[in-house]
């Protein structure tokens, strides 16, 4: 009996022996292993679990092939389909039909959430106005006696505040004032011609 037709190339199998001549991808109808031991030859496909065995290479290959139609015969009357190794892989168009649905999916998303931060952001400018508006739009006049009225407030609430807070609220005023201190010297003393 003959092997398939197709390219081959022989290589030493790790369980000794050689591995079943390999086909190129287009004419691969098996991945089977070829193993030669104490005169014995065996044809193993690992994919599909088969073995045939005989005294001559041709013998093996025969009843493994036996084997296999056995198995494909079952499959077919069980109602299952079994691709062959390789067929799986989906072809250009098929990936490329993959990543655009992918890509699609990707910016919906982008302007769904894009959208709902546009409302969002809408809205807090909409609220801001309202709001000086009211302060403003109303005839209201912002006077040094509202500024008196306020910090009179904000001294209350600093009164009222527990160690822990004052202390706390003193370590965050000196920290912003040391990492402030440069920038007001530079304001307050600007270098004389910085970029030439």
């Amino acid at each position: 009996m003959q092997l398939p037709v197709g390219s081959y190339k022989v290589r030493p199998s790790p369980f000794g022996g050689q591995k079943m001549p390999e086909m190129r991808a287009a004419d691969r109808q098996t991945s089977a292993v070829l193993i030669e031991r104490e005169g014995s030859f065996f044809v193993y496909e690992p994919s599909l679990g088969l073995i045939g065995s005989g005294e001559t290479a041709e013998v093996a290959y025969q009843k493994f092939q036996a084997a296999r139609r056995n198995l494909m015969a079952d499959v077919e009357r069980a109602g299952l389909t079994m691709e062959r190794e390789g067929s799986s892989k989906p072809g250009l168009a098929a990936e490329l039909g993959i990543f655009i649905a992918k890509a699609c999916i990707v910016m919906v998303l982008i302007v769904a959430i894009g959208a709902i931060g546009a409302v969002k952001v809408i809205q807090s400018a909409q609220g801001a106005a309202v709001a000086i508006g009211n302060a403003l739009g109303s005839g209201k006049t912002i006077s040094m006696v509202d500024v008196v009225h306020k910090s009179g407030e904000v001294a209350h609430d600093l009164q009222s505040l527990s160690d822990d807070n004052k202390k706390a609220l003193l370590s965050n005023i000196g920290i912003v004032s040391r990492e402030l201190t440069p920038y007001v010297e530079a304001w307050r003393n600007p270098p004389d011609n910085p970029t030439k």
